[in-house]
Order: C-alpha cells, then structure tokens, then sequence
C-alpha cells in the first residue's frame, strides 16, 4: 500500500471522509456527499482510475468543520489562531495562512468574511461546512511543499478526540475574529456570506444540457473500449469530448490516464493539444463521439 493509499485509510478508519485531490481541485462526481468505502478509497490511486493524478488528499469538512485563517500577515494570522482555546490540530500549508480542525453532529454551511487590510491587500476568514473540504495531506500547489500539521495529524489524531463546535459556537467565533482584525489590526470588512459556495450551477448544468455528459464512470467505461493507440484525428476527437463533458480540469485528467496506455504516449504533445482545444471551447463535439468509437473499436 502507498503512502497516499495509507494516509486516506487510516482517515476514513479515523471517521473522517478522505478524498483525492489535485492541488485544491476536486474532481470526484458529487464529491460533497462522498461516502467511500476502504475498497473505494484504495481503487482512486489505481492505474487506470481518473483520479489517479489527484495525489493530495482532502476531507470532507461538513462533519469535520475547518476554521480556515486565509490571512497572509503574520500577527493577525496568529492572534486569531489565539482565540481558538482547544485548538487540538492546526494545518499550515502557506504560512501564515492555517486552518484548524473541529468536529459537529449537526452540519452547518460555510461562514466566510472578507477584509481589506491597512496594506490594501485581501484577506479572509472562512468557516468550511457542509459542501466543502480542507486538503490534509499533499503537496501545496504554491508553496511546493509537503502540507504539515502542529499538535498531530488527522490520520493519527481520530475525529471523535478533535473539539466540538456548532453553528452558533462557529458564528461567534468568527464574529469575534472579525472584531478583533477590525479593532486591533486596523481591517476593515468586505463581505460576508453563508453557504455559496461560488460554483456557477447553471453554467454546469447548461455544459451538461448541450453535450449531453454522463457521469465520469460512464465516460472511462467507455473510453477503455476504446485503443489509445487510435489515429490522430480519433485522439483529437476523443480529447474534445472529454473537454466538453467533464469540463478543463477533469477532461484533462481523464484524457492523460488514458492517453498514458498507449505506446505512442508522448507528454510533450498533451499540454499543446489541450491548449488548442481550451482556445477554440472543444470545438461541440459531443459525447455520442466516443460511443461511436466504443462501438466501432
């Protein structure tokens, strides 16, 4: 078992809902009601799995809230940490920036406020619930360094040991944050909101609508009846669908794995293809494409 398999499964035996996670991105289908079992957990790092490039691993914050200190000034960054009495495991990934780790039985949606600092730069406080995740454990996309943990680690560290807090509790603390950067470090406040996650629904469902994209499971069933091998053209095709129905990110990731079986797999060709691809928005191929090759193959 790999490092990353072992990580994920002594979370999901800790009671934490472990996910794959490529940078800050997830791409799993319907990620936020992820239920994985050990077997689920084990198959994303697989060789032919979608997932298999997603090498950080995140939670599920919606039962297992994280107090995410998005600041990059050091005092006010630590003087918040400072109102957190219990705090019991405190991630950093780019310091000053940190988020702390809570449990609840009732989940609630996200808390966030934003500020702009006395330097003019944006900074935010954001209390992560029910519908998003905190990366654990993994390479920080900007930093380039390994995440690391004070007091412990969440694989080691079971959730049931970290300290309780509801939505009321969670709005106080978040209030009194805002209080303190407002009078103290001189912030003031931009926003706040509860719950949005910022996700366009409606540009994802009209993705959906006109290219008529099924679950990521059904484009991989299909796509391993089809030879990676194929002609340039087949290739180009099959990449514009994958761009089309499971969107920049994920389409990429999909069309790389399974560009990799192929003998004629040459990693300086991807990144331009796509890129022309990205350019021209997948040029409308729809899916029926690579159920035609599925068939004809």
């Amino acid at each position: 078992m790999s490092v990353i398999d072992d990580v994920r499964s002594q979370l999901l035996a800790g009671e934490y809902t472990p996910i794959p996670v490529s940078g800050k991105q997830v791409f799993l289908p319907r990620w936020q009601k992820c239920n994985p079992t050990p077997v689920v957990v084990r198959s994303w790092s697989k060789p032919f799995s979608p997932f298999r490039g997603a090498t950080n691993t995140g939670i599920l914050t919606r039962l297992t809230p994280a107090f995410d200190i998005d600041i990059l000034l050091d005092e006010p960054a630590e003087a918040v940490e400072a109102l957190v009495r219990n705090a019991r495991l405190v991630r950093i990934g780019q310091a000053p920036k940190r988020a702390i780790l809570f449990r609840t039985d009732k989940p609630f949606q996200k808390i966030r406020v934003e500020f702009i600092a006395p330097d003019g730069s944006e900074q935010k406080l954001e209390m992560l619930g029910d519908g998003q995740q905190v990366v654990v454990h993994g390479i920080h996309p900007d930093t380039r360094q390994p995440y690391r943990w004070i007091g412990g680690t969440p694989w080691e560290i079971e959730r049931a040991k970290l300290p309780l807090i509801t939505k009321e509790k969670a709005q106080r603390l978040v209030d009194a944050a805002a209080g303190m950067l407002v009078k103290r470090f001189g912030f003031k406040i931009g926003r706040r909101s509860n719950g949005h996650d910022g996700t366009n629904h409606d540009e994802v469902a009209d993705r959906f609508m006109r290219y008529g994209a099924p679950d990521i499971h059904t484009v991989v069933r299909k796509l391993r009846l089809i030879d990676p091998d194929c002609d340039y053209r087949t290739w180009f095709e099959i990449a514009c669908v994958l761009f089309n129905s499971l969107g920049d990110e994920v389409g990429f990731l999909v069309f790389d794995a399974w560009s990799r079986h192929g003998i004629k797999y040459d990693v300086g060709k991807i990144s331009p293809l796509w890129l022309s691809i990205r350019r021209a928005n997948g040029y409308g191929y729809h899916f029926g494409t690579i159920v035609h090759y599925s068939k004809v193959m």
